[in-house]
């Protein structure tokens, strides 16, 4: 015989179950509305231009730095393990790298030269990129533009100078992690080799993303944002991103087909495509906490 409370608990259960997930559902859909609102799709396409269009002069300039440094072996090491960090691991990102080390050792020879050049670029291309993605946090945090822009040209000069020297470092340190590495999977049993090198990179990309959503959404918008802003949107971000690039690579290694329509081009358009999802990941995060800030401060 049921007691008629404990029926009523039993029943109350479904219906509170619905009711979150009709809760989460309308969230999804604020939160959507809040992107077209914001104009965020058209913006990280913008921001993930600016991306390709500074990798060049960016590199040239790391590449001047870093070659009266370190030697070319140790320099092409790094940014092996950098861009298998960004972009999806399928066999268009090791034909990129194989290009990418063709590119660097050529590009060595005329250090002096490709340094200076890309250092003149950069002082736009950098401007550009910085100004696009604050153009973007402001949207979001509903940051008034100030029509005083010269501060942020400095800031986004300072931001290039502190992009090269985490390059330098990433330089520097890749040798010490290939140790690490090498030393753990030693210690391990034969059959854990995989699973520790495994840890090891899932362990640096989450650390690496991390970092960057961090640096991005404390730093690069025109008025610093509430701590809890920040953090949610760089927690949010980091599994987003790690989560897609998982998604991305088993969607180009089952479903898509691009060398078929792209042929040589592939690896360009897939760099292409993961920079704007990444971009718009950045973003989106920042709208969820946005929003997650909003309700908390109203219900308070």
């Amino acid at each position: 015989m049921e007691i008629p409370g404990q029926q009523q608990t039993i029943s109350a259960r479904p219906s509170a179950l619905f009711s979150r997930l009709r809760t989460l559902w309308r969230m999804v859909q604020d939160v959507g509305i809040r992107l077209g609102d914001d104009h965020i799709y058209l913006l990280a396409a913008g921001v993930a231009f600016n991306v390709l269009m500074c990798f060049i002069p960016l590199t040239l300039v790391a590449l001047y730095i870093a070659g009266a440094i370190v030697d070319i072996d140790r320099m092409i090491d790094a940014v092996a393990v950098n861009m298998r960090t960004a972009l999806p691991p399928i066999p268009a990102t090791e034909q990129l790298i194989a290009s990418v080390t063709d590119e660097i050792r050529s590009v060595k020879a005329l250090s002096g030269t490709a340094g200076l050049i890309g250092s003149a670029v950069l002082l736009w291309t950098s401007s550009a990129l910085f100004s696009s993605l604050r153009t973007g946090f402001n949207a979001i945090f509903h940051i008034p533009t100030p029509k005083f822009f010269l501060w942020y040209k400095v800031k986004d000069i300072f931001f290039t100078v502190i992009t090269c020297v985490l390059i330098l470092a990433t330089v520097v340190t890749t040798p010490l992690i290939s140790i690490l590495n090498a030393k753990a999977a030693a210690l391990s049993p034969d059959n854990y080799d995989m699973v520790i090198s495994n840890s090891m990179s899932l362990l640096i990309n989450s650390v690496s993303a991390f970092l960057l959503f961090y640096v991005l959404l404390r730093f690069v918008p025109n008025r610093p944002q509430p701590f809890f802003i920040v953090m949610t949107a760089t927690l949010c971000g980091a599994v987003l991103w790690e989560s897609a690039r998982f998604v991305f690579t088993w969607y180009l290694t089952h479903i898509a087909s691009f060398g078929r329509f792209y042929g040589t081009f592939t690896v360009i358009i897939v760099a292409a495509v993961w920079m704007y999802y990444s971009v718009l990941i950045v973003f989106v995060s920042a709208e969820i906490a946005e929003y997650l800030h909003e309700r908390r401060t109203q219900e308070e």
